[in-house]
């Protein structure tokens, strides 16, 4: 993919979730069972964690809820002002999670829950966890959620962009989707960029950046699954 058509994609994905944004933040009202999971796992109380692409903020709260510090930042400002209204006493920033404005080392741990897979391209990939690498302090935690869409009911999706690619029909790369959002009444909102990330490629991308794998797995509500039944890609990664 050339950077032209990468900066589009990513301009793209902002106007998708300014659009959305409204109904968006209604269908993310209660909490993922997963992260409240991995938060009371990695994050011990008063240590600060940043959340790149928080969307309407929810995940502060369990951050809050073991008395630990919280910064939420988003490429969309009609997100992080939804935040904003429903949690008014947290911090959130429009930011770009490639380029944070954040100082070195400045969080104990980085969360990225269902945001990481809509950055196009290799190398911007690479770029963004080496971002995430330098705000995160030493031995601290970058944590990601990824949309699987290896899963069984993704796939036909999956195939038909990468046959589409095949026949030059799109400029994106390989395993690069197109999922949309619909609203109550059925009109298309938004038309979201997706890659398909593999545990590999997740490991060759830790690599690239320097980082070191922890742990992988698939998820299914709460559940440990085959990657045909996950539902979400989780990676543990280490600033070390």
């Amino acid at each position: 993919m050339d950077q032209n058509t990468a900066n589009k994609i990513i301009t793209s994905v902002q106007n998708d979730y300014n659009a959305i944004s409204q109904h968006f933040s209604h269908t993310r009202m209660n909490q993922w069972y997963e992260i409240g999971y991995i938060v009371e796992q990695y994050v011990q109380p008063g240590q600060i964690v940043l959340d790149v692409g928080c969307g309407n903020g929810r995940v502060a709260d369990l951050v809050r809820g073991i008395k630990g510090r919280y910064i939420g930042i988003d490429l969309s400002p009609n997100l992080i002002g939804i935040a904003k209204k429903l949690r008014p006493n947290d911090d959130f920033r429009v930011a770009n999670m490639m380029e944070t404005g954040f100082a070195d080392d400045t969080f104990d741990h980085t969360l990225s829950v269902a945001s990481f897979h809509h950055i196009p391209s290799e190398p911007l990939r690479i770029r963004t966890l080496m971002e995430m690498s330098r705000i995160t302090k030493l031995d601290g935690y970058i944590i990601m959620t990824n949309w699987n869409l290896h899963q069984w009911k993704r796939t036909k999706t999956r195939w038909r962009f990468n046959m589409q690619k095949l026949a030059y029909q799109h400029d994106m790369d390989w395993n690069d989707t197109r999922i949309p959002w619909y609203d109550k009444e059925k009109n298309l909102l938004a038309n979201r960029y997706y890659h398909a990330f593999t545990k590999q490629e997740i490991k060759k991308l830790a690599k690239n950046a320097g980082l070191k794998v922890i742990d992988q797995y698939y998820e299914k509500h709460g559940m440990h699954v085959p990657r045909r039944k996950g539902f979400n890609l989780i990676s543990i990664l280490q600033h070390k």
